[in-house]
């Protein structure tokens, strides 16, 4: 029976060794493989350059020099705006202290006298200063039993101690910066060496060859790549009704509060957090304008309501559940189950790990349960 089964098994092993060694250098690991999919990603545009330059590396150079200007002169571009916001967020609330100062002083005064008595506060502090200083003028410093004092304060301290050695965590921590740049430095190495990979892609991973891999692959593009793909073009939709919104609004610190949105969008119902600095943009705005601060945010919350009624009235059914073949009641379960297990990083797979799910019960489970129900 085992010999019936030995691919299925070294697959498995296999799994189990790489989620072991994932674990401990996921700091290693996550970088190389995000690297290769972002190079796998963009071997078809390198394949239409090569048509033009043959040599490969000079067709991958051109590449990376044309997306190297495009970001220097997006960030150019950007920052002459961002630099813009800063000074309309700077003006807007000097002037907003300004015309407040004395209302503000007012009010400090008022609520702090009400809790402290200044003149008597000052005159005591000056009576126990003169107290404490005539008392230590008059003090035998040599008569002080230091031993006592010394038993005293580790009696003191005692309870405060913890006895156990702190517990070592031998599993290396790896920052975000040094993540960041070590998946642009594995996805420039393996830009110029892609056909090494395309090779062994080919050899083990091609349609010809039915393992066990190329099944977990193809189910694994079901479900997580596709729901990826298909949460993109509804993050798309949603942002032109924000971009919309807020050019009419003409709310500061939109590029930055729009590439918030933008990623809090991939998970459901999280894009409200921008809210936040949102609701200092509109503080601006009503500093600008004669209008009040709750109209400006009263409307921002009115978009952001708007956005969530298209995105479940008209978007994920005509995107996502057309695409996925999950009811959306199943869905709201799901965002339900694993966000109360994995808590926010449960939102973000919870839609592709239970489409995973559904695969696998269709594939192995449900096929012997109608076998039991037809015997």
């Amino acid at each position: 029976m085992i010999k019936n089964y030995k691919y299925e098994i070294i697959i498995a092993l296999l799994l189990v060794g790489f989620s072991t060694a994932f674990y401990f250098l996921y700091g290693i690991l996550l970088p190389f493989i995000l690297g290769l999919i972002l190079a796998f990603s963009l071997r078809p545009i390198i394949s239409r350059i090569q048509k033009v330059v043959r040599n490969k590396d000079l067709a991958a150079t051109l590449f990376l020099a044309v997306m190297t200007s495009l970001i220097v002169l997006c960030f150019v571009f950007l920052t002459q705006f961002v630099n813009r916001d800063f000074k309309r967020f700077n003006q807007s609330f000097s002037l907003l202290a300004s015309n407040n100062q004395d209302s503000l002083d007012n009010t400090a005064k008022k609520y702090i006298s009400r809790f402290y008595n200044f003149e008597a506060l000052e005159g005591t502090l000056k009576l126990e200063s003169d107290s404490l200083i005539s008392s230590l003028r008059g003090m035998d410093f040599a008569q002080l039993d230091t031993e006592a004092i010394k038993a005293g304060f580790e009696k003191v301290t005692y309870f405060f101690r913890n006895d156990e050695e702190p517990k070592k965590d031998n599993k290396p921590r790896f920052g975000v910066i040094f993540m960041v740049f070590s998946t642009l430095s594995y996805f420039v190495l393996i830009l110029y060496q892609l056909d090494y990979f395309t090779a062994i892609q080919r050899k083990y991973f091609s349609a010809k060859v039915s393992t066990g891999f190329q099944i977990i692959l193809d189910d694994f593009n079901q479900s997580f790549v596709k729901y990826l793909k298909l949460r993109t073009r509804i993050v798309l939709f949603l942002s032109l009704i924000y971009i919309v919104a807020f050019i009419l609004l003409d709310v500061p610190g939109m590029i930055l509060i729009m590439l918030l949105i933008i990623l809090l969008s991939y998970i459901p119902y999280l894009q409200y957090l921008a809210l936040i600095p949102l609701s200092i943009s509109c503080l601006v705005l009503s500093v600008e304008n004669p209008q009040t601060f709750l109209l400006f945010f009263g409307i921002v919350v009115a978009v952001f309501v708007l956005a969530s009624i298209v995105e479940e009235l008209l978007l994920n059914p005509w995107i996502m559940e057309k695409n996925i073949g999950m009811n959306p009641v199943i869905m709201v379960l799901s965002l339900s189950v694993w966000s109360y297990i994995l808590g926010l990083p449960g939102t973000f797979i919870a839609i592709p790990m239970t489409s995973l799910m559904i695969i696998y019960f269709k594939r192995y489970i449900l096929p012997t349960y109608k076998k039991v129900l037809q015997d």
